[in-house]
């Protein structure tokens, strides 16, 4: 009897790792250099999207800088789990992003040394929207 226990206990454990999501962490910049993400094992987020010309345009809104300001950077919080957030689609992400009033539904893969992002939803206004598109990174090694 115990050792079939153990053996469903295996089990279990072993299916619930085989879907289990690796926990993304760590820093990444983008292929063409315009996002770079600083996601902390802590919950801590940091972002950055470098500005082309004078104006950012993000989900629904404009924020006009000045020619010297070349970058937005970001700070907030973020959630990592499968399927955490989704939209009427039925698309599912698994990485949720909170930047001030700004917050994002994102699914994150790993392809080869690369990482994709796709973007469900995003919500708010403010500089972090602009981080909330789809793009490619890759991870920063020191």
């Amino acid at each position: 009897m115990t050792r079939k226990i153990l053996t469903l206990l295996c089990f279990i454990t072993i299916s619930t790792l085989a879907q289990s999501e690796n926990v993304f962490e760590g820093e990444f910049k983008s292929l063409d250099g315009k996002y770079h993400h600083i996601f902390k094992n802590s919950g801590d987020y940091w972002g950055e999207i470098k500005i082309e010309g004078l104006a950012v345009v993000g989900a629904d809104f404009k924020v006009t800088r000045k020619p010297s300001e070349n970058k937005n950077t970001v700070t907030g919080v973020f959630l990592q789990e499968k399927s955490i957030c989704g939209n009427t689609d039925e698309m599912r992400g698994n990485l949720v992003i909170y930047t001030g009033e700004v917050q994002c539904c994102l699914y994150v893969r790993k392809i080869s040394d690369k990482y994709p992002v796709t973007k469900i939803w995003s919500s708010g206004y403010g500089e972090g929207a602009p981080l909330c598109n789809t793009h490619i990174l890759s991870k920063v090694t020191k």
